[in-house]
């Protein structure tokens, strides 16, 4: 299949699952802005990092369905192509033999309805009995694939420049002479609101799955990883950017480019110019 394929496939991950997991998603990152502001007065990197640890978050089935997006991405763009690089697989290949890839959007909707396994048909119940012994297959990865997306997270917001601005805000308001219980008033307004929350899922989402997927592909001995841009005029135009598209690199190294770093994209040591909305993947061998 061509490359197009691969991308559509990728976005339609990406977007079913911001849509899917935006209420948990928004929830956790509420509860976390809540406790914030309850402590914007005496925050320090300490109390930001407690606060953010502490929020709950299960990410278990959307790590097993970036897995399965890394099997689909590695069997269609034919990196897989040894009988040993084919047998981890197989599951995916029977899932695909029922369901068809031509609607990308479609097929990831059956696979989330699936995986919740609510009110499935016959069809339905096999590909779950294949999902399942898959999962079974990859406990080990998928364990440590959602450990890593776990402290990634953590580290996004703990990079987030939320807790920074809060305090700003509240110097400027007791500035004003405003009450603190004003303040922070003002700040659950401005902070936890939705829109303001939904525009950082799908960049949260993306660098988790690129994470998933490098931990996946190292379980299954690819050794190298290759930054692939979506090579359309909405591509940015950074330094970073331009300089790291298509390089090739061992799957443990870091890209580096005009003084950054960064593991994969959406990466959350990079600044938002080369995070946020990003649409570039890895590509393994």
């Amino acid at each position: 299949m061509a490359k197009n394929k691969v991308d559509q496939i990728n976005d339609a991950f990406i977007e079913i699952l911001t849509k899917e997991n935006a209420t948990q998603y928004a929830n956790y990152i509420k509860s976390i802005n809540r406790e914030l502001i309850a402590n914007v007065d005496t925050l320090n990197a300490s109390k930001v990092k407690s606060i953010i640890k502490n929020a709950k978050i299960n990410i278990e089935d959307i790590a097993l369905l970036f897995i399965i997006q890394n099997a689909i991405l590695l069997i269609v763009s034919k990196q897989a192509t040894t009988k040993k690089e084919r047998k981890p697989l197989l599951p995916i290949l029977a899932l695909l033999g029922i369901y068809s890839l031509k609607k990308p959007k479609r097929f990831v909707q059956k696979i989330v309805k699936i995986n919740k396994g609510i009110g499935l048909n016959d069809n339905e119940k096999k590909a779950q009995a294949i999902i399942q012994g898959f999962k079974v297959d990859n406990a080990k990865v998928l364990n440590d694939a959602r450990k890593i997306a776990r402290q990634q997270l953590d580290i996004s917001r703990i990079k987030s420049k939320v807790s920074r601005n809060m305090v700003r805000d509240l110097n400027e308001g007791i500035k004003n002479k405003q009450s603190i219980e004003s303040i922070k008033n003002g700040l659950v307004k401005k902070y936890n609101k939705l829109s303001n929350i939904e525009r950082a899922l799908d960049t949260e989402l993306h660098a988790q799955s690129e994470f998933v997927r490098r931990e996946h592909s190292k379980a299954l001995g690819y050794t190298h990883k290759r930054w692939q841009t979506q090579g359309d005029n909405r591509v940015r135009d950074t330094h970073f950017h331009t300089n790291v598209a298509n390089k090739r690199i061992p799957i443990d190294s870091e890209f580096k480019a005009g003084g950054l770093t960064a593991s994969q994209p959406g990466d959350p040591s990079l600044p938002p110019s080369d995070r946020m909305r990003c649409r570039c993947y890895l590509v393994f061998d």
